[in-house]
Order: structure tokens, then sequence, then C-alpha cells
């Protein structure tokens, strides 16, 4: 339990995203710590389908010696999606 609570993982950015049929998924990725320093361990997979309407799930997982951490995004996939391109680049 100690380990784990050394052991922070979070999405950079919204954990729901609309996109536009036929745009681009630009991934804002996720930000994994251990003790306090940045590793680089990222899993990420998807089942994104920019031609076709619909949710998509964006997987996410860090591993730390037996701990295993996950997080999942949302993308929606939409007609007439009015997406924001912002920088959600952040610094943890």
């Amino acid at each position: 339990i100690f380990l784990d609570k050394n052991f922070s993982f979070v999405l950079i950015g919204e954990e729901e995203v609309e996109l536009g049929i036929n745009k681009k998924y630009l991934e804002s990725g996720a930000v994994s710590k251990f003790f306090g320093k940045k590793i680089d361990n990222i899993k990420i997979t998807n089942n994104i389908d920019n031609t076709k309407v619909g949710e998509y799930k964006v997987n996410y997982s860090s591993k730390v010696l037996f701990i295993t951490k996950r997080l999942q995004r949302k993308v929606i996939v939409k007609e007439d999606a009015e997406v924001e391109t912002k920088d959600e680049t952040k610094q943890y």
C-alpha cells in the first residue's frame, strides 16, 4: 500500500473528447510518476474509427514493480462536432 500511494497516474486533458467525423485524433497522453519522478512506461491503445460516428475508448496503463494502474478516455466521433483545437500539454 505504501508503494501504491507513491505511484500517480493521470490523464493530460479531458476524460471525454468530441471529434468531428474524418478528423484526426490528437493524443493528449498521460503522466505517470513514482515517488515524484516521471516514468515513461505508459501503454496507450484505442479502437477509434474516425470514419464512423460513435463512442470509442482510449486505454492507458502504467506499471511499476507489481502495481498496474489504468485510465480511460472516451472519444465521441460526431457528424457535426465543433472541436476546439487547444494545446492540452501541461508540465507535471
